[in-house]
């Protein structure tokens, strides 16, 4: 333990008034090296799920004219849950009165359908959001997730919009609704996200515990924002067990020091256990560029504590394109979860995989992991000169970077891609040279498709 921290209960550390959640215990994060060409790239990392390829096409290319559509009414795409209970498909989705339209009397809005599946026929379209959007498809458009379903019929909807998180819910199967949403928390910067130039989505996801578990009829709410900063985007979680009449505080899923981007969750709840799991992309292997990975955050006590395990096989190109294409599900009679995901390869074709995670995978993980990690000591003292000595599994090209604990906006390179033996190596920081004053750092390590890091404090 840093003698700067101290430790809070559910396995966080305080530093002044700021709290963070750490991976502990079995939590260990397998990662990609920053590579850019192709040939390297597109290697097999270790320790992974097994990954099936489910198709193989090439990426779709969507015209300026399709994406820009001045149409003089819009609907966004309908988001749809169909309750297997009681045969019946609930819809919501967002309303333009001009899609693009710059005139302040145009508005947006969130509109709700249902249908039961033996008549086949929707019902009147209600709108369900009292506070309009505007109609730049921004920040201050409201965007909606699939609905929920409690286990009595209760509807529950969320969306992110000019108000923030915002929740709606129907206790009658979806005639009346409350007549102003609830606000649960802000969204720093909205849901119209830029990742590395790339334009990605923190629209609000949204699960309930309908099926059993520790914590029957809960309602959970993740999404991704820039809380931490504009560059570090992380992914929050937000829970109600009173139908949505009060918020717990947000929940940091994603911290991790060196503060890369997180981003674009989803949120399955696990039936008869209640177990959660989030899954997300995450881009906190690499030190610079568009490559992220894949992670899924598993939750066994209601989503205040993780372990963490990374998906993929191979490093993923950030694309525009992929980035909504992510979802999770769990097998029928039996404990497992199958993800399913987009990524681009090297012909720039853009490839489904999917992996199926089990209990027997999950400790083959967790023990391949351990065995790959680099050992090093976890603190050290800030001086001139700070002497690092690390011992790898296998040889590798280790890159060193320097980032402050509460400051995402500072990076300091140490090194780039330097030999390293098996065994015993050592790494020697002089801190004059790289301009640093005396205080708390995080150095993170990156080497042979993953990262480690080590606390060095001023005290």
């Amino acid at each position: 333990m840093l003698p700067c921290w101290k430790r809070c209960p559910n396995g966080c550390f305080c530093f002044g008034t700021i709290s963070i959640f750490v991976i502990v215990g079995k939590t260990r994060l397998l990662i990609s090296s920053t590579v850019l060409a192709f040939l390297i790239l597109f290697q097999p990392v270790h320790a992974q799920f097994v990954n099936t390829l489910l198709s193989q096409k090439p990426k779709p290319r969507v015209t300026k004219a399709e994406m820009e559509s001045d149409s003089a009414h819009y609907i966004d795409k309908p988001n749809t849950y169909r309750d297997k209970r009681t045969n019946m498909v609930h819809s919501v989705w967002t309303e333009f009165d001009k899609y693009k339209s710059n005139n302040a009397k145009d508005s947006s809005y969130i509109m709700y359908s249902c249908m039961k599946v033996s008549s086949k026929t929707w019902s009147k379209a209600q709108r369900i959001s009292h506070f309009a959007g505007d109609c730049s498809n921004s920040d201050r458009t409201p965007k909606s997730d699939n609905p929920c379903v409690g286990s009595g019929g209760e509807i529950y909807v969320c969306w992110a919009g000019p108000k923030g998180l915002s929740f709606q819910r129907s206790l009658d199967t979806g005639k009346t609704w409350l007549p102003e949403e609830k606000i649960v928390n802000n969204l720093v910067n909205g849901w119209d996200q830029t990742v590395d130039g790339l334009r990605a989505s923190g629209i609000p996801r949204m699960a309930c515990v309908n099926e059993g578990g520790d914590f029957p009829g809960r309602i959970y709410i993740t999404w991704s924002c820039e809380k931490n900063g504009p560059k570090n985007k992380d992914v929050f979680l937000v829970y109600s067990d009173d139908q949505g009449e009060n918020w717990t505080e947000p929940i940091l899923v994603t911290y991790r020091p060196n503060h890369k981007e997180q981003f674009s969750p989803g949120i399955s709840i696990q039936p008869g256990s209640g177990h959660v799991y989030l899954s997300y992309f995450d881009m906190q292997n690499y030190p610079t560029g568009k490559l992220a990975d894949l992670y899924l955050a598993v939750s066994e006590n209601g989503g205040l504590k993780y372990n963490y395990f990374k998906l993929n096989e191979y490093p993923i190109l950030l694309d525009s394109s992929i980035v909504s294409v992510r979802g999770l599900a769990f097998v029928p009679r039996s404990n497992d979860v199958k993800a399913v995901w987009g990524q681009t390869n090297e012909n720039n074709m853009l490839s489904i995989y999917s992996a199926r995670i089990t209990d027997s995978s999950i400790v083959a993980y967790v023990k391949a992991d351990s065995v790959a990690e680099m050992q090093v000591k976890r603190s050290f003292k800030f001086d001139k000169k700070i002497s690092i000595d690390y011992s790898l599994p296998q040889e590798a090209k280790v890159t060193a970077i320097l980032t402050k604990p509460l400051e995402s906006g500072f990076e300091t390179l140490i090194a780039k891609n330097i030999p390293a033996r098996k065994g015993t190596n050592n790494l020697i920081i002089d801190t004059k040279s790289h301009g640093l004053v005396k205080g708390n750092y995080v150095l993170t390590f990156y080497y042979n498709g993953r990262n480690s890091f080590v606390w060095i404090t001023q005290e």
